[in-house]
């Protein structure tokens, strides 16, 4: 029998989800949409009821998580405003998009909030008059281009896809925990005949799950790695004790050296002395810069300085084996845990974030602070990397200059003065410095895009306003 695969974004799931979604959020008004980080979307509704409900997607471990709640989710301070254009509005209608894995809010006649469950390419795209807007995961650049046309151009005939009930099941597999919408062998772990209940336990599960199961490889990965280390070091420091204990010492070379001085000619560089240590023939090594005596007196200096290696390599090998030994029962401690909580012990603790130096030049105008690029590649950095969508872009309009950003507040416009004091900084760092008069291009960082295979700091816009003003680097 084959192992099935979770069908938690499967056609027919996500036909049920539109439906309950519709029930749940026509006439519901968009309330808040913000991003946690770059794979992590919060929506949260007001119903007709007043009552608040939050629909969050989590994509992470090449899978996405969906949780439902009602009430509205305190907002952290890292928040990012998404999909602002629609805040407030009342969500008309949920359709799913027959023969697709994707599903719209349709806000009104000229917008669209479409979700696109397609496994790692998970997006939320708002599309205006036929357009996409703005996007919940910019670094999937080509949903930018996407049409609504792109989500119904191959309509399969709809057959009836009610689904009854829904299941969550454990089985032995590296993907232990899998969504079901049919019976299976496994072991059940929730049944409901609700998709968004189901969805829930199962995001909620298996995060969990991932989220331990990563935490632990990555330390067993770490502590193996040192063990191995370690092993190699035991090992390469026990062989050259034992060649320093074996070998004829230097303390020893040294005597023979002074019973043969006799035999031993002037300016010679090496010497066969019989060892009588040993009963054996040596061949001693000497400087031919040295008379016996004093080849003698170098090997006496040596054995000091060898013992001193000897005993530092004794230290080095009982080191490396205390080490070892902790090394090993913190794998053994660690291959036990069987829950996150077991694992925290062995969680390095936070360390405070060392101030890293700001790559890009800094100003700041009533408030709103001005980041200015400093090359072509650090144009790229600026916009592609420190950049919030809705931070307001600047660039000296059709000449090569810095990229400027000033960045966004939640709540607050840009205020003219502010963009005005950004524009004279774009027109100073850009080739029309010494004019008196520049022409600067701004908009919403939202609105700018890199062509695939432009050259550095090259970019597109596409809405732009323009503003005159005289290059000032102060104010």
């Amino acid at each position: 029998m084959s192992i099935p695969h979770s069908q938690h974004q499967q056609y027919p799931t996500i036909i049920a989800l539109a439906k309950k979604l519709e029930k749940l959020l026509s006439g519901a008004i968009l309330n808040d949409a913000y991003t946690l980080s770059s794979d992590e979307l919060v929506l949260v509704f007001q119903l007709p009821s007043n009552i608040f409900f939050t629909f969050k997607i989590v994509q992470q471990y090449q899978s996405c998580f969906l949780f439902f709640e009602e009430g509205k989710p305190e907002k952290i301070s890292n928040a990012q405003a998404c999909f602002d254009a629609i805040i407030g509005k009342a969500i008309q209608q949920v359709k799913h998009h027959i023969g697709n894995r994707s599903f719209t809010f349709i806000v009104d006649a000229n917008e669209q909030l479409v979700f696109k469950m397609y496994d790692g390419l998970v997006n939320v795209l708002l599309f205006t008059d036929g357009k996409v807007t703005d996007v919940f995961r910019e670094r999937i650049t080509n949903d930018w281009n996407l049409s609504l046309a792109d989500f119904t151009k191959n309509p399969a005939v709809e057959e009836d896809d009610h689904v009854g009930k829904f299941y969550l099941y454990k089985r032995n597999h590296i993907h232990p925990l899998y969504f079901s919408i049919t019976k299976q062998p496994d072991n059940l772990l929730f049944e409901s005949d609700d998709v968004t209940q189901t969805l829930n336990e199962f995001s909620k599960v298996c995060l969990n799950h991932y989220r331990f199961a990563s935490t632990k490889q990555q330390l067993l990965s770490k502590y193996i790695a040192e063990a191995n280390k370690l092993e190699v070091l035991l090992q390469k420091t026990k062989q050259g004790l034992e060649s320093k204990q074996t070998e004829t010492s230097s303390e020893e070379i040294a005597n023979i050296i002074m019973a043969n001085m006799h035999l031993i000619p002037l300016k010679a560089k090496q010497v066969e002395l019989f060892d009588f240590y040993h009963q054996k023939q040596l061949v001693v090594k000497l400087k031919e810069d040295m008379n016996p005596q004093q080849n003698a007196a170098y090997y006496y200096r040596k054995h000091k300085n060898g013992n001193l290696e000897v005993n530092l390599l004794k230290q080095k090998l009982q080191s490396s084996e205390e080490r070892l030994f902790v090394i090993q029962k913190l794998i053994s401690d660690i291959e036990k845990a069987s829950t996150y909580r077991e694992l925290k012990p062995f969680l390095p603790k936070e360390k405070e974030k060392k101030q890293i130096a700001m790559p890009f030049r800094q100003f700041e105008c009533d408030g709103f602070l001005i980041w200015v690029g400093k090359s072509a590649a650090n144009n790229d950095e600026l916009t592609l990397r420190h950049s919030h969508k809705n931070d307001l872009w600047l660039h000296a309009k059709d000449v090569t200059g810095s990229h400027v950003l000033v960045k966004w507040k939640a709540g607050k416009e840009f205020p003219k003065k502010v963009i005005e004091r950004a524009a004279q900084l774009a027109a100073y760092y850009s080739k029309l410095k010494g004019s008196g008069w520049v022409p600067v291009s701004y908009t919403l960082k939202k609105f700018v895009r890199k062509p695939k295979g432009s050259e550095p700091g090259q970019v597109l816009v596409d809405k732009e306003e323009v503003v005159m003003v005289e290059p000032k680097v102060s104010e």
